[in-house]
């Protein structure tokens, strides 16, 4: 039945873990109408392939093309081998900003998008996400993304979809967790998660790095690692401070404890409360329930600004915390400026919220 059934288009994707996952498409462009992971559909097909299949051409219109469509355009770059090559975590995000896209924008021709009165159209579904900027950006850079494949590979001559202004102020770098929230959260997140978030208000990892970082990275004196960032191609080394080297060893001491419980040793430094390497969605799931709890409203993220400001408070300088954290060094004066008075604090809140917990 595959072999007969012409069009039928199979994207294969790489999962995290090493896994592959397979998506059919009914025709380039087309809905997806099953989707499978480890290994290909294979004849004879299952029953419920055929029928999935049949019902997706049946929703075909009469007489339609999705041909010089976006949604053609987005089946095509999902197969292209320069998406495939994207880590699994990046590929996750790029589709879940294309469902988005294909929502609204599938059916447009290709050629819509260099007529000049498509800018209002595209600005109005970008303010639609106000409420969430992040998000609203990351639809729209895949927009402009998706649009520029097409420049690239001959199918559409240019666009205008270049300059919308983005929602989302990526500058945060000046912005620390305050004593109390720190103590807050610690307070309510309990273990294993009250250790992670430990480990990140003094190392500033980001949260890709807390959830991948292997129990090798610790050196004793510096933790050392490739960030996920870059593919694996960048060294970040972080020193140990008193403070972080106690929350590692905290983290550590679960992490055994959970192996003699299930039998399973964790290879990263954090893991979740069944002993298992966290998932970097279910990290945020767990973080974000958590600062629920404590009723704050500020980014994980925004804890790389807590450590370089205790970071300063053990005497690292503005060059130095620059070339550790990737930031400008006016970036990091200006949080020595503002915050350094309050390095004591921070600290102690973070204690206090460590022996709260049970």
């Amino acid at each position: 039945m595959l072999m007969d059934a012409k069009g039928i288009h199979r994207v294969r994707s790489k999962l995290a873990g090493g896994r592959a996952r397979y998506r059919y498409y009914a025709w380039r462009g087309g809905p997806c109408f099953w989707t499978c992971d480890n290994a290909p559909v294979r004849e004879p097909v299952p029953t419920a392939f055929k029928a999935a299949y049949e019902q997706a051409i049946l929703s075909r219109p009469k007489g339609s093309t999705e041909t010089g469509t976006l949604r053609a355009l987005i089946r095509l770059y999902e197969s292209d081998a320069a998406f495939r090559r994207r880590k699994p975590i990046t590929q996750r995000d790029y589709r879940r900003s294309m469902t988005v896209i294909e929502k609204t924008f599938g059916t447009a021709r290709l050629g819509a998008f260099a007529d000049r009165r498509m800018i209002r159209r595209v600005m109005e579904w970008h303010q639609g996400f106000a409420a969430t900027p992040r998000q609203a950006d990351m639809h729209l850079g895949m927009l402009v993304r998706l649009l520029n494949y097409a420049v690239a590979s001959g199918d559409l001559a240019s666009h205008v979809i270049h300059n919308i202004p983005r929602l989302h102020d990526a500058d945060r770098s000046a912005i620390v967790w305050e004593a109390h929230e720190i103590e807050r959260i610690i307070s309510a997140a309990g273990p294993p998660l009250s250790f992670a978030l430990r480990i990140a208000a003094y190392s500033g990892a980001r949260r890709t790095d807390l959830v991948f970082m292997p129990v090798s990275a610790d050196e004793g004196d510096r933790l050392f690692f490739q960030t996920s960032k870059s593919n694996r191609r960048t060294d970040v080394l972080f020193p140990v401070t008193p403070e972080l080297r106690s929350a590692l060893d905290d983290m550590a001491a679960y992490r055994k404890a959970a192996a003699e419980r299930t039998g399973a040793e964790c290879a990263t430094i954090l893991c979740n409360s069944r002993g298992l390497p966290w998932t970097p969605d279910g990290f945020s799931t767990s973080f974000n329930k958590a600062r629920a709890a404590a009723n704050i409203d500020k980014h994980l993220h925004d804890l790389r600004g807590t450590a370089v400001v205790n970071y300063i408070g053990h005497g690292y300088d503005d060059r130095a915390l620059a070339e550790m954290f990737g930031w400008a060094t006016k970036d990091i004066a200006r949080i020595r400026k503002r915050y350094a008075g309050r390095v004591q604090v921070v600290s102690a809140s973070i204690e206090r919220g460590k022996r709260r917990r049970p």
